[in-house]
């Protein structure tokens, strides 16, 4: 019965050596592969930049006519990872492009006016711009407003210039 014990024993030993090297061989395996995944998923990152680095999207701002507001469309190039809203608002601060002047829109937004900040939470807008929008006419705020609503469901808006609050609400978007 020694003898059959003893063989029992290195049964069990040799067992127990040959899980741990197949854990080890399964672990590095797995290490090996995750680094590999880890380097594919850095090209697919690569190659999506690449392909988008050049795109450009269509948002609907708001301009001026002779006979009130319009909406109208304006492309512009968008970083990859952008904020719709965002990208929105910088599209309404451009220049008029020779179509809107033509089609005799105008912006009321003063030059070199800057967005600091927008979000948009629970139906609420805020957008805060440089102070060039402090000396703007009423049409200005009310292109910021439209742009905004066509871009967001927002239901109040707020506009502030470098951080402080105006006296007023923009009127509350139905």
């Amino acid at each position: 019965m020694s003898a059959r014990r003893g063989h029992i024993r290195y049964t069990a030993i040799a067992v127990t050596i040959i899980v741990i090297l197949i854990a080890v061989a399964t672990a590095s395996i797995l290490l090996r592969f995750s680094s590999v995944a880890a380097s594919l998923e850095l090209d697919r990152h690569i190659m999506m930049y690449l392909e988008e680095k050049d795109r450009t999207e269509t948002f609907p701002i708001c301009l001026h006519s002779v006979s009130g507001p319009v909406m109208t469309e304006r492309t512009i190039k968008c970083p990859i990872l952008s904020d719709r809203l965002h990208l929105a608002m910088e599209a309404l601060l451009l220049d008029e492009t020779a179509e809107d002047l033509a089609d005799g829109l105008v912006s009321y937004i003063p030059d070199r006016t800057k967005l600091i900040g927008i979000s948009v939470k629970n139906g609420y807008a805020f957008a805060d711009f440089s102070r060039e929008l402090s000396d703007a006419p009423e049409e200005a705020f009310e292109e910021i407003a439209l742009t905004i609503k066509a871009n967001t469901n927002a239901k109040h808006i707020q506009i502030m210039i470098e951080g402080t609050l105006l006296d007023s609400e923009c009127e509350t978007l139905d």
